[in-house]
């Protein structure tokens, strides 16, 4: 995946439609014999019965049965590991009755990958499951969610997507043509926030169903309250077209939810989010419960001069950001020139990362704090996306230098630290990696995801042998159960 400006962005070859030949067709017939999957729990890895290298993390709700078709959700994480957001997902699965498949094949870097594990995942789950195909959703994080939309517009099969942290790839945008529902997740600090606040405008100038979710947080899966509001939204969807029965007692608690979290934006200040979301849930649930209470609060509040000034302060601090991610993603490209003096180069950008981290630090208001963590979060993510491929391109040492800055950006995050220890295996220097990588357990990095990167990396496996490297192991905390 590469970054282009701020955003994490791909591009949809032409060949991709090519990847498709299952959505168009019937739903395969459920095969007989299958092994009994388990309900009421997440199944890490089930193996497609025609690919074995093809396989998706599972969870059926406890009350599961084929006697009926059961509404599905397919997600995609961009680093390939399906129970990462089937663990926040399952319990909103469960109370509203969705089957969920989280991909353990498709991962970002290939869009061919993604289409084909999406295909196989489809199909398996027909074989194994009852599957009611006018409610079927897409999921995904950041790069996968910008495969479930990509696959929702090639499949004609989605109802709708919920887009957490991205929107839809590069040079695509919602078209009046599209006709699913789009629920879109979006992180106050997340670098990305500003790219689903115009998604969401978007949809809403085209008439759409469409809702916008905020949550304090930056660019990662979203909590797991979250994606019960996502699914709570796409229940009453199904309500309001006659394809789920009316449920008294579950509209009365999605907006007694959707009050209280408007009530608490209003305590913490944050006026223009509580009013939009006020205002998406009344269009939600037009004529399909009592909206009075949350009616009340746009009333009350409609005439507040700070939601005008915080709208006008949230575009202003956009395009802000743009310029400061400009300027630092300019002297990242000039270091890749052939006669770029990168010592000088790389202590600017340091000092402009170091300062943005003072800054933030010392920022007590929310809003600034969480447009700083957009700033820092692109540089973080950028660095650590266009490095990567100079490591085989023989760039190390501006590999190095990126790397550099994305530890920077994000003092507490290992994967830096993987990445220089990968790069210093690659220049011979196992002191030096080895020192990278304890860095790396010193930030949380687990034994097991240790010892894989450790195993998938040729360069860096003589560490393996090493009383250094066991004493490191034996020291990482133990991945959760």
């Amino acid at each position: 995946m590469s970054l282009t400006g701020r955003r994490l962005l791909h591009g949809v070859a032409a060949a991709v439609t090519a990847c498709l030949p299952l959505w168009a067709q019937d739903a395969p017939p459920r095969a007989e014999g299958q092994p009994t999957l388990r309900a009421g729990q997440v199944l890490p890895a089930v193996h497609s019965t025609a690919q074995a290298d093809q396989s998706y993390a599972l969870y059926l709700p406890s009350g599961y049965s084929a006697a009926r078709p059961w509404p599905l959700v397919l997600v995609f994480d961009p680093g390939a590991v399906g129970t990462r957001p089937l663990q926040l997902m399952k319990a909103a699965a469960e109370r509203h009755g969705y089957l969920v498949a989280g991909s353990n094949s498709s991962r970002n870097g290939s869009w061919k990958s993604s289409f084909d594990a999406a295909n196989e995942m489809w199909a398996d789950l027909h074989r194994r499951l009852a599957i009611d195909d006018r409610r079927v959703y897409l999921a995904g994080f950041s790069g996968g969610a910008r495969v479930s939309a990509a696959v929702a517009n090639s499949c004609h099969c989605a109802r709708g997507v919920l887009l957490d942290g991205a929107g839809y790839s590069v040079g695509t945008s919602p078209a009046a043509g599209e006709t699913f529902a789009v629920f879109s997740i979006a992180g106050t600090g997340d670098f990305n926030y500003g790219e689903l606040l115009k998604v969401d405008a978007d949809l809403d100038r085209l008439g759409r169903r469409h809702f916008l979710r905020r949550f304090d947080g930056e660019h990662a899966w979203a909590p797991a309250p979250v994606w019960d509001d996502a699914l709570g939204w796409t229940s009453l969807l199904e309500m309001k077209d006659g394809l789920r029965p009316r449920d008294e007692a579950l509209l009365a608690s999605l907006v007694a939810s959707a009050l209280e979290r408007g009530r608490g934006r209003e305590s913490a200040g944050q006026l223009l989010y509580a009013v939009e979301e006020y205002q998406a849930t009344i269009a939600a649930f037009d004529a399909l419960a009592d909206t009075r209470p949350l009616k009340e609060r746009v009333a009350a509040l409609g005439g507040d001069p700070r939601i005008a000034a915080a709208r006008k302060q949230e575009k202003a601090d956009l395009e802000k950001e743009a310029g400061q991610d400009g300027r630092l993603f300019g002297i990242m490209g000039a270091m890749r020139e052939p006669e770029a003096d990168l010592v000088a180069l790389r202590g600017e950008a340091a000092s402009r990362v170091r300062a943005l981290r003072g800054e933030l630090d010392r920022e007590t208001q929310p809003e600034r704090r969480a447009s700083l963590q957009r700033v820092l979060g692109g540089v973080f993510v950028g660095a650590l996306e266009q490095g990567a491929p100079l490591v085989e391109g023989g760039q190390l040492q501006v590999a190095i230098a990126y790397f550099e800055l994305a530890a920077l950006a994000k003092p507490d995050a290992a994967w830096p630290h993987l990445s220089l220890a990968r790069c210093r295996g690659v220049a011979g220097d196992s002191k030096a990696a080895l020192r990278e990588l304890s860095r790396a357990v010193e930030k949380g990095l687990t034994a097991q995801r240790l010892s894989e990167f450790v195993s998938g990396n040729p360069k860096l496996l003589p560490l393996a042998g090493t009383e250094s490297y066991r004493k490191l192991l034996a020291s990482a905390p133990a991945d959760e159960p």
